[in-house]
């Protein structure tokens, strides 16, 4: 669990990975992105704003097997957030899981380059 915990600590751009079970329960949340801290249920696991409920609703999807990949902008960052089905071995969906990304500096480059394209 120390390298798990030693790669959040020291990672250079800001990653959150947590799952969920399919009742809602918080099983794992590491990171330093836009999850709330000692958060116990998919109702209180992210900031209170409008990303959560982005959130909230792409964990409902994936509870019916549908995954979802979005970008996000909130307060002048932009964020990858990809949301899985987690399944047991029998192929049933037990629960979900996230991970955003803090992509705003990859972000910039790229409206930068497409400025210069735009330009030439």
């Amino acid at each position: 669990m120390s390298l798990f915990e030693d790669f959040f600590s020291n990672f250079p751009i800001p990653v959150t990975i947590w799952a969920i079970s399919g009742d809602g329960t918080v099983m794992s949340q590491r990171g330093n992105g836009i999850v709330a801290e000692n958060a116990d249920c998919l109702d209180n696991l992210f900031c209170e704003n409008p990303i959560k409920k982005i959130c909230i609703n792409a964990h409902r999807l994936a509870l019916t097997g549908t995954a979802t990949q979005e970008v996000v902008c909130h307060d002048e960052k932009v964020y990858y957030i990809s949301i899985v089905p987690r399944r047991n071995e029998q192929e049933e969906i037990t629960g979900t899981a996230g991970i955003s990304w803090d992509i705003t500096s990859n972000h910039a480059i790229l409206e930068n380059l497409n400025d210069i394209l735009n330009i030439s």
